[in-house]
């Protein structure tokens, strides 16, 4: 059983840089990150531009050409070395706080348990719970939009159900199938290798 905690939006940013290897040009498969090889490292912290539609831009039009840049990763985690060929790319992710140890953290860091609102999806209200809100879960095995569609809906033409309804206030929800709902699952969540509930604001 695993606690869940709330993650506020900052409105600060983390750049990094990042080397990384497209899909199509991979000549080796990499045993780490999805299969493909990936490294970043963090180089400054910014103030980000909230837009209109909810999402975030990082400025990156202070950067210098590529060529004079220090800190850029040489190598994958399994050791694979880039060539200049590789991707070179400026890398930049929102700053969420946790809610129950104050820690700065990005998305993609966050541990499972994390609780986030997706705001930028809030605008389109089929994204949405009771409530007019978003909330994205991190399971032990990738994220889940608690507020989404599963992918075995039985009613993909009705925008007014939920395949997973959502009760209680954060981070102690309970997610289930009581209320307007269709026949996909139980309630539960499969995610990866993760296939669970959120139950009391607990993943069992």
């Amino acid at each position: 059983m695993l606690k869940c905690f709330v993650l506020e939006a900052t409105t600060t940013a983390r750049r990094e840089f990042r080397r990384y290897v497209p899909s199509s040009r991979q000549q080796s498969s990499c045993p780490l990150n999805g299969g493909y090889h990936d490294a970043s490292a963090p180089f400054s912290d910014v103030e980000a531009e909230q837009q209109p539609n909810g999402y975030y831009r990082i400025p990156d039009d202070d950067m210098p050409p590529k060529e004079a840049w220090a800190g850029w990763p040489t190598h994958c985690a399994c050791g694979y070395e880039f060539v200049e060929d590789d991707e070179w790319q400026v890398f930049g992710e929102l700053l969420y706080r946790r809610g129950d140890t104050g820690e700065l953290t990005t998305l993609r860091s966050a541990p499972p348990g994390a609780l986030w609102r997706s705001t930028w999806l809030e605008h389109q209200p089929h994204w949405c719970g009771p409530d007019g809100q978003s909330w994205h879960c991190k399971t032990p095995g990738g994220d889940w939009h608690i507020d989404g569609r599963a992918s075995n809906c039985t009613m993909p033409d009705d925008w007014e159900h939920r395949c997973w309804v959502r009760h209680g206030v954060a981070p102690d929800f309970t997610v289930d199938k009581e209320g307007r709902t269709c026949a996909a699952g139980a309630g539960s969540i499969m995610a990866g290798s993760y296939h669970g509930f959120l139950r009391n604001g607990h993943l069992t």
